[in-house]
């Protein structure tokens, strides 16, 4: 029996993303042959509020973590660290015997000439490019994040092995219907600066001067000051719900029945809210940039992540059309993104199988 040992980021912290992978990761690993799935996921103990501060985070991750982690080397045949913002745990194990997850490389540009980042953010992505290179292994999940890891020579290609998300169970039994009685586009993510929520609130607006009716229902971030100000100024305040942790049940609900999905994001590392939606049968508009063209399917409407008129257009065209992707397009979007493939292809690099350079 080989253990893998999947290590997760802390629940408290609340990364849904991350924590859909490692799970999931964890839970097929166990349904292959001759492999046992570790979750490791021990709580943030420093934490004393319903969300944990900085300082209390970086203790967890730089103290906590590492001392926990050290008295359990011996537990499993692999660890894996499956957010790559964690990778300076590699640091910890046998090289031969530890792998990481690269979902971007957001962690590393503080690195990149004229970035202009701090000299702390500077020796934190050092820490963690060390751990990186520690790897056996590292695996990627779209051929974007692999082009920009090799473009600035972070690994050199034969580390590398492309192992793409899945669709989770939860989103698979689903037939979109419009909502009656509502009709509401959907966000979900985030609202740092790179999920582009601004634009997305703009073009809001501008839907909704011919839908007035319309609402917004935004998963998972919390507004900025300038963000509230603009719902304020605009009085857009009615028709915007934001919502924070919910279970993906309750995400397949909301896909289900959007009128359409925007996905607005000016980077991104692979994009699960597009398959997701597809899985459920949504139509989705997103952001013309390669990742998303990458995992897109027909069903995807693309503008540029800053022509406003262009994604006013092209939501009131599928509003216009008011039905969901064609049952083809599901079909190849649950084919093509199992998680049980994405843990075989894990499970193989980590037991020497000879097609684990990619």
């Amino acid at each position: 029996m080989t253990k893998i040992a999947v290590l997760a980021d802390f629940l408290e912290e609340n990364w849904p993303s991350m924590d859909l992978a490692a799970e999931e990761l964890a839970a097929h690993l166990c349904k292959i042959p001759n492999v046992e799935g570790l979750l490791v996921r021990p709580p943030l103990r420093a934490v004393r509020a319903q969300r944990p501060t900085g300082l209390q985070r970086a203790v967890g991750r730089f103290v906590q973590l590492p001392i926990e982690l050290a008295a359990r080397r011996l537990d499993a045949d692999f660890y894996h660290v499956a957010d790559h913002s964690y990778a300076h745990l590699a640091l910890l194990f046998p090289r031969d015997r530890v792998g990481v997850y690269c979902h971007d490389i957001d962690a590393f540009r503080a690195l990149l000439p004229s970035s202009g980042a701090s000299r702390q953010r500077v020796l934190l992505s050092q820490l963690l490019l060390k751990g990186l290179r520690r790897a056996r292994v590292v695996f990627y999940s779209t051929q974007a994040v692999r082009d920009e890891i090799v473009k600035h020579g972070l690994l050199p290609t034969a580390q590398l092995v492309h192992a793409p998300y899945g669709v989770a169970a939860e989103f698979l039994d689903h037939q979109w219907t419009q909502a009656a009685g509502r009709r509401y586009l959907l966000h979900v993510g985030s609202c740092i600066p790179r999920k582009n929520v601004d634009f997305l609130l703009r073009v809001f607006a501008a839907v909704r001067r011919d839908e007035p009716e319309m609402e917004l229902v935004q998963v998972g971030g919390s507004w900025t000051a300038a963000q509230r100000d603009y719902l304020e100024t605009q009085r857009l305040g009615p028709y915007v719900v934001q919502r924070r942790g919910i279970s993906r049940k309750e995400l397949a609900s909301l896909y289900t029945h959007a009128s359409a999905v925007l996905v607005p994001s000016l980077s991104e590392g692979f994009g699960l809210p597009v398959i997701e939606a597809l899985a459920c049968g949504a139509c989705v508009v997103a952001s013309d940039i390669p990742v998303l063209r990458e995992v897109g399917f027909q069903g995807v409407r693309f503008c540029a992540p800053t022509a406003e008129e262009d994604w006013s257009r092209a939501v009131h065209e599928v509003l216009q059309k008011g039905e969901g992707v064609a049952e083809a397009t599901r079909d190849e979007v649950r084919a093509r993104y199992t998680w049980m493939a994405h843990a075989t292809v894990i499970r193989n690099a980590y037991v020497g199988s000879a097609s684990w350079r990619n």
